[in-house]
């Protein structure tokens, strides 16, 4: 009786079982199991006088259980139809979710949220990758957050087989995690996905924080009456910093010789990197004159008034700025755009202008929740999540069944 109890655990049931014998030796259990053969209607013409061709054996390893090591080993009646020919083997249907304990559901739908492929929890749990990914579309559970106060929307790359480029996240601000990822970020798409949100959900938002793509500040006049759009500040910033650097290379281009040309080609990043992120250490140059970083870049800049002035202007961007709120940027950043086109760089004029067509949402970035300034920083964190995880999973096929994916991990991170 205990050999039936064990095996009613993994989907059979008493009356399906005609005969059932067990081995136990070095740790591990085998089931010799002999099914009835009850299954005589034809898969194909439904005939139901199917006659007995022969029986074929099949060893399956069940979920482990402790140290032990389980094996059931059926002989399976295979079976001919005498009117179409067809023949089959006895279906065991282990394919179905109901074949597994209770206990062990629990542990393959926990190890969904953690860093494992589908074919690792397979072999985990002695299942085919079928199961594991059939398992995972019926138990899979949601972890979605709803609508908060201040909302990030992003995108990222697809996975290589989607039709759509980019996917479209959606974050809180405060929670840092994820409350939706749509399949791409066209406005229509955006149109239909936000207008099927509740309006008493919609109106909850105050903030929203994006890049500098028109699509997401359409959709937030459209469908958020009483958000405020923040535009986040590594997205401008990296128009002020492209231009520093595209002077750089156009000095370069021009042939025009430049001291330590070479080294500043190898750490072009400290000339946009803020001053006090510069390493502290000092250098010794081959003449062994000691010298430290910020010197040598600012020996490097000034061979060129443009280049030294552009430096200049980024630098003193950074230090007006640090810890500055909105009050003071309502005032400071119109005063810095027309500074930028005064100064008759070409470079410097077009991030100006650029600047210039988002300057409520730049200066919108100043507002701070908590103390924090408002930024895409929680769901850039969770893009470099997201690119990892992309090439955890290569092969996923199923772009929505990879966004499940996703969120359950992050969402379910630091949960007990």
């Amino acid at each position: 009786m205990n050999n039936y109890s064990i095996l009613t655990a993994f989907g059979l049931n008493e009356n399906q079982i005609k005969r059932v014998e067990s081995l136990s030796e070095n740790g591990e259990t085998i089931f010799f199991v002999e099914l009835f053969a009850n299954q005589r209607t034809c898969p194909k013409c439904k005939c139901t006088q199917c006659k007995i061709k022969e029986y074929k054996t099949k060893t399956i390893r069940s979920l482990n259980t402790g140290s032990n090591r389980t094996l059931i080993e059926y002989r399976l009646p295979r079976y001919v139809c005498p009117k179409c020919r067809t023949t089959y083997t006895h279906d065991l249907s282990l394919s179905n979710y109901k074949t597994l304990s209770k206990q062990a559901l629990e542990y393959i739908i926990k190890d969904f949220s953690e860093m494992l492929t589908f074919s690792q929890i397979a072999k985990k749990y002695n299942l085919s990758i079928t199961e594991v990914i059939t398992l995972f579309d019926k138990f899979c559970p949601n972890v979605k957050r709803g609508l908060e106060e201040a909302i990030c929307i992003d995108e990222f790359s697809n996975t290589k087989k989607s039709i759509d480029k980019y996917a479209c996240i959606i974050v809180g601000f405060k929670s840092h995690k994820i409350i939706d990822i749509l399949k791409n970020r066209t406005l229509p798409y955006l149109k239909e996905y936000m207008a099927n949100l509740p309006l008493s959900h919609r109106d909850k938002v105050k903030y929203i924080i994006t890049d500098m793509y028109d699509g997401y500040i359409t959709i937030a006049k459209l469908y958020f009456h009483n958000a405020i759009v923040a535009i986040d500040p590594f997205h401008y910033m990296e128009y002020l910093t492209n231009a520093v650097q595209n002077i750089r290379r156009k000095l370069l281009d021009s042939n025009e010789y430049l001291v330590d040309a070479s080294w500043m080609g190898k750490h072009w990043r400290l000339l946009t990197e803020r001053i006090s992120n510069y390493p502290k250490n000092n250098m010794t140059l081959i003449s062994g004159q000691t010298i430290s970083y910020k010197d040598r870049v600012t020996q490097f800049v000034k061979q060129d008034s443009t280049l030294y002035y552009a430096y200049l202007t980024l630098q003193n961007f950074y230090a007006v700025l640090k810890n500055k709120d909105y009050e003071y940027a309502k005032t400071y950043i119109p005063f810095f755009i027309n500074s930028l086109i005064q100064s008759g760089i070409p470079e410097l004029i077009q991030c100006a202008y650029t600047w210039q067509r988002y300057e409520s949402y730049i200066i919108n970035s100043f507002i701070k929740i908590d103390g924090k300034r408002l930024s895409n920083g929680p769901v850039e964190g969770l893009n470099s999540r997201v690119k990892t995880l992309k090439k955890i999973y290569n092969g996923y096929k199923n772009k929505e069944r990879f966004y499940k994916r996703i969120i359950l991990i992050v969402n379910k991170k630091g949960q007990a």
